[in-house]
């Protein structure tokens, strides 16, 4: 299997695993790899088209500008530099507020503040079921693209791929699209061999 095949085959397999996964650490850790394997087949295949010399050349011409202009693969390029080289997250979280009776009884709410004092959760609960034994606590929200920097500016979560509007902006959409790409165009430049 040629390196640029193996690098996407596992970087399809991180996709599954952050698709999967419940822990936000693991889904960050996932995020990171697929980051790094993506960007190494990307090395692994400019490698493959200058082995094939004058033939390839266009390949590598018009996929170095695609990746400079579109806000999916540039995205994907410099979150890679951003998280390997420990610059900033280039995913995040919220954290929500769980409320339960510890007896599983059913209750209403009519409010929730919360706030963080030297480092312990304060939770107030106003409601009219008062004899409830409450148990809060903070769980992570849906994993996030964020905004980041590195030496080269500011880079925003995309917008659009390959001149269509992006509408779907969770890590994991966004990573099959990169996905896809760079395995259709690893299979336009194995065609260039034949």
């Amino acid at each position: 299997m040629a390196p640029p095949d193996r690098d996407l085959l596992i970087a399809a397999q991180l996709v599954e695993s952050m698709a999967k996964t419940t822990s936000f650490s693991e889904f960050e850790r996932h995020w990171q790899d697929f980051l790094y394997r993506l960007e190494r087949s990307w090395e692994v295949a400019l490698r493959s088209a200058k082995e094939l010399g004058g033939v390839a050349q266009q390949w590598v011409s018009s996929n170095s500008a695609l990746r400079k202009r579109d806000s999916l693969l540039t995205f994907l390029k410099h979150a890679r530099n951003a998280e390997t080289h420990a610059v900033e997250q280039t995913v995040d979280h919220d954290l929500l507020l769980s409320m339960r009776d510890r007896l599983s009884r059913p209750f209403e709410i009519e409010s929730v503040t919360a706030s963080l004092e030297n480092g312990v959760l304060m939770i107030d609960v106003k409601s009219p079921n008062l004899n409830r034994d409450w148990i809060g606590g903070l769980i992570p929200g849906n994993p996030q693209l964020k905004r980041f920097k590195t030496r080269d500016g500011w880079h925003n979560p995309p917008t659009e791929h390959l001149g269509q509007k992006l509408t779907d902006l969770h890590p994991v959409a966004v990573a099959s699209l990169g996905l896809s790409f760079y395995r259709s165009q690893y299979a336009s430049l194995c065609a260039l061999r034949r």
